[in-house]
Parts: C-alpha cells; structure tokens; sequence
C-alpha cells in the first residue's frame, strides 16, 4: 500500500469522532497536525503500514521479528519470549520462532523440538560477514577465550651475563643484564602483562554485566 495523501478535514469527519468536547479536541489536534506536518494544501501525509519480513505491525505489540535477541535488566522474563539457555522446545507451540530458526542452534529430540541458543555466560560479538575483523568466522559459531600473542627474549652469556628484553623484565641488581657465576649465567626474570599487574583470573575477560539473554518467539 503506498503512502496516501488525505484532506484532513475530511479524515475527522466521521461521526464516530465528532461531537462535544470531543470534537473541539478534535479540531485543536487537526490545527497542530496541520501547522507541524501538513502540507500547505490542507492535507496530511497518512503513512503506509509498517512491515517488516512480511509482517505487518502497524496494529501490533510485537515491534520485535522472531529471532531477535534481547538483554533485560531484570531477571524477570518478559512476556514473547524464552531464555537463552539452550533449552528443547515444542516446534508447534513456537512455530513461528521455529520457522526462523529451523534446528540452527540445535534439533531437539529431532521429531517434535528444537533449540534456543545457549548464550548463558557468553559475551556476543558482532558477524564478521566478510570485513576480515574477526576472519574465518561463520554465523553462530563459538569461540574460546584467547590472548594475543606476546613475545620476549633473553640472552644469556656463559661468564658475561646477559639480557632480558621485550614482554620480560629482570629484577634485582640489574633490570636486564644480571652477572654470570663461575658455573654459568643466572637470571632473575619477571613477567610483566601491563602498568601496575594484572588481575589474575581462570579466563580472559574485559569489565562487564551479567544480564538475561532471551530470544523473541
């Protein structure tokens, strides 16, 4: 349907909206739209319904498609949707959710379910498509924690001592060149990850919030 040029008067002139007091607020709300959105020949601009993938949601609560993944601020799940805790539902009582995710994130029992994702204790990272960021990737798939790579050296001499440089550092009489003993060099080294330590910690991580994931069915 394509957008509709109006008269507006003619718009508020059903019965249905005209009379007392309702009219006069009416006519001041018709006096507004004209000044702010209309055009200079008294008609307003009625916009078409608004869809999206072959939804109409101009008269709809659910503003969100199927599939669409929400974080809330409450532990509380909203209603429209199921958590994101990689759980076996119905494929008829969520055909809709169904129909745009198919098995992707899981078959179910094969026959009668299907899978949410499992996003609990994940962090969500946008898809590569093809930008090279993130490169070899594919949609939805997992990936593990990681630290980029670092390197350092140290040199050692038999009796002249050596040297420590790039991610190590040495510690004690000398910050990179410690003194060889008759039996050989001895080094005292240190790692240092950044200014002033690091948290210490069994994963990788940047600062962050825990909030429920859930998915719109």
């Amino acid at each position: 349907m394509p957008d509709t040029l109006l008269p507006a008067a003619a718009y508020f002139s059903d019965p249905a909206r005209t009379n007392g007091q309702a009219k006069q607020a009416q006519d001041d709300m018709l006096a507004y739209l004209r000044e702010r959105f209309g055009n200079t020949d008294g008609t307003l601009m009625v916009a078409r319904p608004v869809d999206f993938g072959g939804q109409n949601l101009s008269n709809s609560p659910d503003l969100l498609p199927r599939g669409a993944i929400v974080m809330m601020a409450t532990s509380t799940l909203p209603s429209g949707f199921l958590k994101c805790n990689g759980a076996a539902v119905g494929r008829a009582a969520y055909a809709a959710l169904f129909g745009v995710i198919n098995t992707f994130w899981g078959a179910g029992d094969g026959s009668t379910t299907f899978n949410v994702p499992d996003l609990r204790g994940e962090f969500l990272r946008a898809w590569d498509d093809g930008r090279g960021v993130d490169s070899g990737r594919t949609f939805g798939s997992h990936q593990f924690d990681a630290l980029q790579n670092f390197s350092g050296w140290i040199r050692s001499a038999w009796t002249g001592g050596g040297s420590i440089d790039g991610a190590f550092t040495g510690y004690g009489s000398s910050t990179n060149n410690k003194p060889g003993t008759g039996g050989g060099p001895t080094f005292d080294i240190a790692f240092s990850p950044g200014p002033g330590g690091a948290r210490v910690a069994t994963e990788t991580r940047p600062r962050n919030y825990s909030l429920l994931t859930c998915i719109k069915y």
